[in-house]
C-alpha cells in the first residue's frame, strides 16, 4: 500500500511451500489479492507460490486486526497447518472470532489451514501490561513461543510475571498445545 508495510518473518515447509508474515497500514496489494485494514495496522499471513509457471506468486493472504494497530511478527508450519504470531490492541478479529486485548498489547498465535482459513486463535495478555511474541517454532504438535512481557501475563490459566513489580520487561517462553490451549509459561527476570 501507500503507507508502511512490512514482512517480519518467512519460513518454508519440507514440500517447498513458502509462508510469510507481516503488517500493513490502510491497504496492501499482494499481486492480485487486495486487502484493506480494519483500522491502523493489521497483521497479514500468506502463502507464496514458488513454482516456475504461476499466475500469481501469492496463493492466499489472511489478515487479522481491528480498529487499533495489530502486527504480524512470525510464521511457522508443520506441513499441514500454518501458525502465525503477532500482537494486537483493543478488539481484533481473527477469522470469524473476535478477541479483546487484556492489556496494552496482547499476543496471539493463530492456527491456519493450508488454504489460509483460521479455525482458532490463542491469546496471552497482561492487565495494563504488554505481552509480545517475537518468535515461535512448532515441534510435534506443540508451538513454543518467546518474546517479552511487562506485568503479570495470563497464558490461559498459566501466569508469567516481569520483574520490579511488573515495571520491567522480562523474557518469556510459553508452550501452546495442539488444542490451542497454553500448556505452560515461564519468565526470565533480572
Amino acid at each position: 500500500g501507500a503507507l508502511t508495510d512490512s514482512c517480519e518473518s518467512i519460513t518454508s515447509a519440507s514440500n517447498g511451500d513458502v509462508f510469510a508474515a507481516g503488517s500493513f497500514n490502510t491497504s496492501a496489494n499482494f499481486e492480485t489479492i487486495s486487502k484493506a485494514s480494519q483500522g491502523g495496522f493489521d497483521a497479514w499471513f500468506g502463502k507464496v507460490n514458488t513454482g516456475q509457471v504461476v499466475t500469481s506468486r501469492w496463493s492466499w493472504v489472511t489478515t487479522a486486526g481491528g480498529s487499533s494497530d495489530d502486527f504480524g511478527a512470525c510464521i511457522d508450519t508443520d506441513g499441514t497447518s500454518v501458525f502465525g504470531c503477532g500482537w494486537f490492541t483493543g478488539t481484533a478479529t481473527f477469522g470469524s472470532s473476535q478477541m479483546q486485548a487484556i492489556g496494552q498489547y496482547d499476543s496471539l498465535i493463530t492456527k491456519m489451514s493450508s488454504s489460509g482459513g483460521i479455525p482458532n486463535t490463542a491469546q496471552a495478555g497482561a492487565t495494563g501490561g504488554i505481552v509480545r511474541i517475537f518468535d515461535m517454532i512448532e515441534d510435534a504438535g506443540t508451538v513454543y513461543a518467546t518474546g517479552h512481557l511487562a506485568g503479570t501475563a495470563n497464558f490461559d490459566t498459566h501466569q508469567a510475571s516481569s520483574s520490579n513489580n511488573g515495571q520491567d520487561r522480562s523474557v518469556f517462553v510459553a508452550a501452546l498445545g495442539s488444542n490451542s490451549q497454553w500448556s505452560w509459561a515461564t519468565a526470565a527476570v533480572g
